[in-house]
């Protein structure tokens, strides 16, 4: 798995070679669903006013949206833009890809941002069992452990996910643009540490799970057209009100991962 993805961000630097930069300083972003990217520079020009988020190398950035993380790549690569805005797992993952490619442009120190998963508002049900599911898992020491084994080591074993003979089926979205949290190999076989976490949350709630592929900016419809049940999500703060990336339909369960620094990734 690993090995794919050096060979993934190392084929997409001959494939788009580097092109001389425009004037805008442009950091490419994964889409956000509640702001334009004009709203999401001010939403990032605040936060840094008013509770001290360092979140900018250069002073001046435009964000340029993305649906995918490879779509982002090309982009970094083709020199449409200067650098990208990562998770620090993530964006360290994908310096040690590749490290002859890309180096760090900054580090962006933000309020915790925590990993959780998205349901429609009209389905409290589920994401109370979500709830208790995560709760025993962390009482077990379970999700830890998971952290260590995915994120930290970068695991790279196949999940398995149990099958209970006539039981609810739940469907759940996931991006694979985060990778080691989470990602989908070459043969489309989910990956990483969230499809770790879904499969144990399958195991106490004793349901089958089907992962769905989606894009960035179409998980809420995901869940509105109800072809999925649940999506991974990340929110940038526990107070529910202050939910950028969160639709007014949507809700969000506990969170189960976080935190608090953001990689702005360049080519070297």
């Amino acid at each position: 798995m690993k090995n794919f993805l050096c060979f993934l961000f190392a084929a997409l630097i001959f494939i788009f070679p580097v092109s001389a930069f425009a004037e805008d300083y442009n950091v490419g972003v994964l889409e956000q669903l509640n702001m334009n990217e004009d709203d999401y520079r001010k939403f990032v020009l605040d936060r840094r006013n008013s509770v001290g988020w360092d979140f900018l190398s250069h002073g001046d950035e435009k964000f340029i949206y993305y649906s995918s993380l490879v779509t982002m790549q090309m982009a970094l690569n083709a020199g449409e833009i200067n650098e990208i805005q990562l998770p620090e797992i993530v964006g360290e993952y994908f310096i040690n890809s590749n490290p002859s490619a890309y180096t760090v442009a900054c580090v962006s120190m933000v309020r915790p941002t925590y990993l959780a998963f998205g349901f429609l508002s009209s389905n409290t049900a589920l994401r109370d069992r979500f709830n208790a599911a995560l709760q025993t898992l962390r009482e077990e020491g379970t999700l830890e452990n998971l952290r260590l084994k995915y994120i930290e080591n970068a695991h790279s074993e196949k999940i398995k996910f149990e099958k209970f003979d006539g039981a609810e089926k739940i469907r759940v979205a996931l991006t694979g643009d985060l990778p080691p949290i989470d990602f989908v190999e070459a043969d489309g076989t989910p990956a990483g540490y969230n499809v770790a976490i879904i499969s144990e949350i399958a195991k106490k709630m004793k349901v089958n799970i089907e992962i769905l592929n989606v894009e960035a900016g179409s998980r809420s419809a995901n869940l509105a057209s109800k072809r999925a049940d649940a999506v991974f999500w990340y929110k940038v703060t526990r107070d529910l009100e202050n939910q950028p990336d969160v639709p007014e339909n949507v809700i969000l369960s506990e969170p189960y991962y976080e935190w608090n620094k953001f990689l702005h990734v360049k080519r070297k």
